[in-house]
């Protein structure tokens, strides 16, 4: 009985050292794959970050030469419209104040605010791209003929004049309402731009 004793305490002793030696292995292996697993996500982490940090830059790279460009055209735009306005509200201020029986008005003024306007119109991409060069170009046409109007006007005897005289007035009774409309778009597109960009 004593043998059955001994193999017994045998068994139990091995069954004890085989556990332990198995939670060492287990615990050793585990820390492994952990330690593993923890450099597979490092490693894993610091690609995602590279190749994330190329694309954003690659995207800046193809970004901010729009953005710059819209910049351009924006600050371009607010320049253009800023010239034209002032050419609106000098010529609409002018039409409101001509007596015209008086004959006295700044003809040549005048004149040189049209060139102006013509100028612009003519040099400019901007109207072109804003869908709004037709629109002010008319405009610019009812001055030159309120301008050619008035010139002959001046020339006119008292008989030949009344038909010319109200001439005059119909295209000057259009002019406020002419600019506003272009006045009204031109902020419209400006509103509409400085919300998208």
């Amino acid at each position: 009985m004593e043998n059955f004793y001994a193999i017994i305490q045998v068994i139990i002793a091995s069954g004890v050292i085989s556990g332990v030696v198995s939670l060492i292995f287990k615990r050793i292996i585990e820390g492994r794959i952990k330690l593993l697993f923890d450099e597979k996500i490092k490693k894993l982490e610091a690609e995602l970050k590279l190749s994330t940090e190329s694309a954003i830059k690659k995207l800046e790279a193809e970004l901010k030469p729009k953005a710059e460009l819209a910049l351009d055209v924006g600050k371009k735009r607010i320049e253009e419209y800023q010239k034209i306005l002032g050419i609106i509200n000098s010529t609409r201020k002018f039409c409101q104040t001509i007596v015209i029986d008086s004959k006295d008005y700044d003809i040549i003024n005048f004149k040189n605010e049209i060139k102006q306007l013509q100028d612009l119109i003519n040099h400019s991409l901007i109207l072109e791209i804003d869908n709004t060069k037709e629109k002010v170009h008319l405009y610019k046409n009812k001055l030159w003929d309120i301008h050619d109007s008035l010139n002959e006007y001046k020339t006119l005897s008292i008989e030949n004049s009344t038909e010319k005289k109200n001439k005059i007035e119909d295209l000057i009774i259009e002019i406020p309402n002419d600019c506003k409309n272009i006045i009204d778009t031109l902020k419209t597109i400006l509103k509409n731009n400085s919300q998208i960009n």
